[in-house]
């Protein structure tokens, strides 16, 4: 009796053990490579992008500036703080009450890092951001009854030229490029002056019916002349 009770306790014991199945074949496989986007390898975002017709600031002070145009010099159609949340996805938040934060992904195409927005378009880094006429303006300006200083944020100054009969006078206003002129809006209500841009070989100089202004760096007897 003793001896079965005891064959029965070694069967329960055996039953209890785990079965021994057939070696699991395991298959291994190369790895892929690195990531398309290297989480420790991605690119500062803080640069310019453009997806075409307009233009994305992000800067190093994560502020942001949206442009509907290539031209910088023109008015942002949004501004913001930008934030990136995680090597994949960058944050624009807009200052603008009651406008969305806008969610966008970071990927690589082509060995690029570029930006996609949440409408599908890819927004690709750039150098510099494009050159307009703007940038040939910016600078000071000397003619013949006087000086002409205009500032990036499109302000100008106007300084003329001292003569036997008339002391130095100031002026100023805000100025604009478009399409080949620069237009001087004065402070003073009503008054607006329209200078042609001239292009030479090389050169450049900005014309009114009666004055030729030259890069302040430039020799005033140019080859450029009033006609």
């Amino acid at each position: 009796m003793i001896i079965h009770i005891c064959r029965l306790v070694l069967v329960c014991s055996l039953a209890l053990l785990p079965v021994a199945c057939e070696e699991e074949q395991i298959v291994y496989y190369d790895p892929p490579g690195p990531l398309e986007l290297d989480p420790a390898n991605a690119d500062p975002l803080a640069r310019w992008y453009t997806n075409g017709p307009w233009l994305l600031d992000l800067r190093a002070d994560a502020s942001y500036a949206l442009y509907p145009t290539t031209n910088r010099y023109r008015k942002p159609s949004q501004t913001g703080r930008w934030d990136r949340v995680t090597y994949a996805r960058v944050d624009l938040q807009p200052y603008q009450e009651l406008t969305e934060l806008m969610r966008m992904s970071v990927m690589v195409i082509d060995g690029e890092q570029v930006i996609r927005d949440p409408f599908g378009s890819i927004w690709i880094p750039l150098n510099l951001p494009p050159h307009v006429d703007e940038d040939d303006v910016v600078g000071t300006w000397i003619g013949q009854h006087g000086t002409l200083m205009f500032d990036p944020n499109l302000q100008f100054s106007y300084l003329t030229t001292p003569t036997e009969a008339a002391t130095r006078t100031a002026s100023g206003g805000t100025w604009r490029c478009d399409q080949g002129r620069v237009r001087l809006i004065s402070n003073d209500p009503g008054s607006e002056t329209v200078l042609e841009i001239v292009r030479g070989d090389g050169s450049i100089a900005l014309k009114t019916d009666d004055d030729l202004f030259l890069p302040a760096q430039v020799n005033l007897k140019s080859t450029l002349s009033p006609e």
